[in-house]
């Protein structure tokens, strides 16, 4: 009975393996695929014509063709994120919780996907975030700063900005002046080696940026309250959290274990941030379903 049980076991096992590996295979198509677009360098002959199957098969051939390569980066950097996750955790273990100093392609791919996040500033700032982050003189905290990309989007959008990366782990902030140095912003920004519980800035910044989702939820109120301390009077941060989903609850957990957060929701990160004193509290239910932002005034 116990050798039949122990069967069944693992023809379960095998099947679920089937079945999220194909999805792994066609996540893969599918960024060869965008890879191509947005390098304009076409893919060998049959690897192209198995490419354009699988899209086929997803109904996405169109919209690849069709999408704007400008737009597409982030969404790249994504799947080549989720895909060296993945595969870094089963070769080189999972060590401690939380964010690490890891390979330079998975450090650099994190934080490529984080580019646009310029974008999410532009869709939700209020007018009076507009004036400041065009005004001479306007400054960005980037908390967890990483390899730099989320800063890099930010100064490119917003010319008179200038930018303060706070990051704990050396290999991330040797990549960070390495990009900054590539994307000529190097004397717009300054690095400093640190935890976002280790801010002692008063009144220095018109917009931050925490990561709740990197963050730990003991130690997250804390940062909270110092980066409130460091916002010039009437300036803004925006809060990243990770967003339960019910049908998906199980992997955004995994998600917070990995990155070394907690699964806060928009209620959640928004009370945090009344908590920390923050008024005009802005949620937004996020589009990925992965994770949303917070935006709210010191």
């Amino acid at each position: 009975m116990d050798a039949m049980q122990g069967q069944s076991d693992i023809d379960r096992i095998r099947a679920q393996v089937g079945q999220k590996a194909g999805a792994v295979v066609g996540l893969t198509a599918l960024g060869l695929a965008l890879q191509a677009r947005v390098s304009g360098q076409a893919l060998p002959d049959v690897v192209a014509a198995a490419v354009a199957g699988v899209l086929a098969e997803a109904g996405l051939m169109d919209a690849v063709g069709a999408v704007e390569a400008a737009t597409v980066a982030p969404v790249l950097a994504l799947i080549r994120a989720e895909l060296l996750m993945g595969g870094h955790l089963l070769t080189e273990g999972v060590g401690l919780q939380g964010w690490q100093d890891r390979e330079p392609a998975l450090m650099q791919a994190f934080g490529a996907v984080s580019e646009g996040f310029w974008r999410n500033v532009e869709r939700l700032a209020p007018a009076d975030l507009r004036i400041r982050l065009d005004t001479p003189g306007a400054r960005f905290l980037d908390v967890g700063t990483g390899v730099g990309w989320l800063s890099v989007g930010m100064l490119r959008r917003w010319p008179a900005l200038t930018a303060v990366g706070l990051e704990p782990l050396r290999g991330a902030m040797a990549l960070a002046r390495d990009n900054l140095v590539a994307a000529g912003l190097s004397g717009r920004m300054d690095l400093r080696q640190g935890l976002g519980e280790d801010l002692r800035d008063v009144a220095a910044f018109d917009l931050i940026f925490v990561p709740g989702a990197f963050i730990p939820g003991a130690v997250l109120p804390t940062v909270l309250a110092r980066a409130r301390v460091a916002l010039r009077p009437g300036g803004w941060l925006m809060l990243a959290a990770l967003a339960p989903d019910d049908a998906q609850m199980a992997l955004t957990r995994f998600r917070a274990a990995v990155w070394g957060g907690d699964v806060l929701g928009m209620t959640g990160a928004a009370g945090l941030l009344r908590d920390a004193g923050f008024a005009d509290i802005r949620p937004e239910a996020p589009e990925n379903g992965i994770v949303g932002f917070v935006l709210a005034q010191g």
